[in-house]
């Protein structure tokens, strides 16, 4: 819980139950009530939002839970698949589900400066952002899908 659910919580217990005004300006019963309530779930939220990647000979497979469901991926679907190094608020304005604008481009991360950067052959392009680069440079290879030797252009080693 964090300290703004805590803060929420003794305020609705202070005013609801102790009959003891919380603040200066009190907010009325159900406005306690709402506001704790939105906190909790946002905390909940933050709590078991996730983002998975799974790499196969067959494609990729990603989620982040719970705003955007299982994606599959098909290799025949990428033009360039690499790991890059990115910079979150200065490509997309920070992170979470975010999109590029003016661009067909979007990311879906979590934290770090990491990512998976895939092209696909429409010209849209998706970066997915990991904590685990190495792993997953090593998971592409041995995939040994059409692109596990390719050196794309912009691909560091990471």
């Amino acid at each position: 819980m964090s300290l703004m659910s805590a803060l929420m919580v003794w305020g609705l217990v202070s005013q609801v139950m102790l009959n003891q005004p919380f603040g200066n300006n009190p907010a009325p019963d159900w406005g306690l009530y709402l506001s704790t309530a939105l906190v909790v779930l946002l905390d909940v939220l933050m709590v078991t939002m996730y983002l998975e990647l799974k790499v196969s000979v067959s494609g990729l497979e990603y989620r982040f839970f719970p705003f955007v469901g299982k994606k599959k991926v098909s290799w025949h679907q990428i033009e360039q698949v690499y790991v890059r190094q990115y910079k979150p608020i200065g490509e997309y304005g920070g992170w979470g589900i975010r999109f590029q604008p003016g661009r067909r481009s979007r990311a879906l991360n979590v934290s770090g400066t990491i990512g998976l950067q895939l092209v696909f052959k429409d010209g849209a392009r998706l970066l997915i952002g990991t904590q685990k680069g190495n792993e997953l440079e090593a998971a592409l290879a041995l995939t040994n899908g059409p692109y596990a030797d390719v050196d794309w252009p912009g691909k560091k080693s990471i």
